[in-house]
């Protein structure tokens, strides 16, 4: 699993706080969606319980032991165990380096993502008898998928989703978790533990057997195979079929098509190329048994990875940059800190609340949202003009600055870390406002229609911003920019150390290659047929000499929507 994907998966949750303080008791509670995706909190045991959902509980990292039905299971990196409902397990408690991931799926949202498949089908009869509890002597199945590379990508995917806050969409999640099973129920009879009691001989033979289709399923027989382990064909067989509750050709049959799946996805070859591949000479007979057990053609079983794939790569890069977002600002608190105190005890702090005060609804006490508070400029210099502020940000580190310059102030904003998703009702603020942060939004049209929710009628939508890394839209621009920066530094202007590194991230941005404020009054007027107004070339009016040298190139301009 990618480093930064388990670098946020790391980060402990509330759970696990008060795990650690000895406060923590389990909520085995059902959650009301279909499919819900947790963390497993570590640090503290999960007594004996059940659960109403089938459990899909994957390990990203490190270990985890399960007691189930009176049995010790470790499942380890990359593995996964599923429990059918009402399994009786408790889970030893993880420690800081084990990583785990439930999904819970409702038994009726399970059998509806399986509804095509037919009763007689072997694909059925597992999922009904296994994974929905009517096998009374089987409530789990453990999947060695530690090499299966095409069940860890999906899950990453799925990981990666939920991880985002925007999380996956309800079809790609079930297409996805579809496939998972799809690998699982083709591969379980040579990669699970499939749990009943075994004599030692018939596991062995059972290994044998699987190790042998591994290498030779192009051409395996089992007259070959009964050859090479001393034993009649009958024998074999009769032993294949009481250990793993299929027959040789149906082992066979499994392998080959988990080898054909596994080919479609990971590489470019044709359909008819891998079945030969696989030992059919007719590709017609192997499109149609392909057909039959995937209950889509190889064409679209290939074509619907490769969405899916192509989505969650979108959302990877997404999740990568806003990481590098976060740790950039997180860096940089301290000293973004240290500029708006200057700021807030420099005249020109007077010129930033006339021009808001002027373009605010006629209220004498505002109830204010500062979003990407930061620091908390807007945050003190409203309270200080006696306003309800609350500031939103999504940096602890920021946060933590703004706590202390609102105690320097003497004033007393609420401040909350947040999200992708605001936890704020709809139409609860008479303002809505932010100072240079829409440059850095991913979505941006998604985040700003979410803050304008949560606008009051009659209220504003505010925002003061800048073409901040526009200049990387045009190599003669960069150049030219390069230059200025010296010219700022030769002047004693202050240039950002890491000023090079946010060019890597800008360049990501959307925001980077649109014309603003143009785009601003475009959208807000032509497409969202609102009141709006703008004010440009504010720099004059809010900068002090130095800040308006090193701001020469991107004059801050102000966005009013009016609601």
């Amino acid at each position: 699993m990618e480093r930064s994907l388990l670098k946020l998966l790391e980060e402990k949750s509330l759970e696990e706080y008060k795990a650690l303080q000895g406060e923590w008791k389990p909520d085995f509670h059902s959650n009301k969606e279909k499919i819900y995706i947790c963390r497993q909190p570590r640090f503290v045991d999960v007594p004996i319980h059940t659960h109403e959902e089938i459990i899909l509980f994957y390990v990203c990292k490190g270990n985890y032991i399960h007691e189930i039905d009176g049995n010790k299971i470790k499942v380890k990196a990359h593995e996964i165990l599923v429990l059918s409902p009402k399994a009786r397990h408790k889970i030893i408690a993880g420690k800081e380096q084990d990583i785990a991931v439930n999904i819970r799926i409702y038994p009726d949202t399970f059998c509806e993502m399986f509804s095509g498949f037919e009763k007689k089908d072997s694909v059925f009869e597992f999922l009904s008898k296994v994974l929905m509890g009517n096998e009374k002597t089987i409530s789990y199945l453990c999947f060695h998928t530690s090499e299966n590379y095409c069940v860890q990508n999906l899950m990453e995917n799925i990981v990666r989703g939920w991880c985002s806050k925007r999380g996956n969409s309800w079809e790609i999640l079930q297409i996805s978790l579809k496939l998972v099973f799809l690998y699982l129920i083709q591969t379980f009879e040579q990669d699970t533990l499939y749990l009943q009691e075994r004599s030692g001989q018939s596991s062995e033979t059972i290994l044998f057997v699987t190790e042998y289709l591994e290498r030779n399923y192009t051409q395996a027989s089992l007259e070959e195979l009964s050859g090479r382990m001393h034993m009649s064909p009958v024998t074999l067989s009769r032993m294949i079929k009481s250990n793993t509750g299929s027959t040789f050709k149906e082992l066979l049959l499994n392998k080959r098509f988990q080898k054909a799946a596994e080919m479609l996805l990971e590489t470019d070859k044709t359909v008819n190329d891998i079945a030969e591949e696989i030992g059919y000479e007719n590709n017609s007979y192997f499109y149609k048994r392909f057909t039959e057990r995937y209950h889509m053609t190889p064409k679209k079983y290939r074509e619907m990875y490769k969405e899916i794939r192509k989505e969650n790569e979108e959302e990877r890069m997404k999740l990568e940059i806003q990481g590098k977002m976060d740790y950039y600002w997180k860096d940089r608190a301290e000293s973004y800190s240290q500029q708006n105190k200057g700021q807030l005890e420099d005249p020109h702090h007077k010129v930033w609340e006339k021009i808001i005060m002027e373009n605010a609804p006629q209220k004498e006490k505002l109830k204010i949202l500062d979003m990407g508070t930061g620091p908390g400029f807007f945050a003190v210099l409203l309270s200080r003009l006696g306003h309800d502020v609350t500031g939103a940000d999504r940096n602890a580190a920021m946060l933590e600055e703004a706590e202390k310059n609102a105690r320097l102030y003497d004033v007393h904003p609420e401040f909350i870390q947040v999200g992708e998703q605001l936890p704020f009702e709809d139409e609860s603020f008479d303002i809505v406002i932010s100072r240079d942060v829409t440059w850095m939004l991913m979505e941006p049209e998604k985040t700003l229609e979410q803050w304008f929710s949560k606008v009051r009628p009659g209220g504003r939508l505010m925002y003061f911003d800048a073409n901040w890394y526009g200049y990387l839209k045009d190599r003669e621009e960069t150049k030219k920019y390069k230059e200025f920066r010296k010219f700022v530094r030769e002047r004693k202007g202050f240039v950002y150390a890491s000023a090079v590194e946010m060019e890597k991230i800008a360049a990501h941005l959307p925001f980077t290659y649109r014309d603003r404020p143009k785009w601003d009054l475009d959208y807000w007027k032509i497409y969202r047929k609102k009141k709006v107004y703008c004010r440009e070339m504010l720099n004059p009016e809010i900068y002090s000499q130095m800040e308006q040298l090193q701001y020469a190139q991107t004059p801050e301009f102000l966005v009013v929507v009016e609601k």
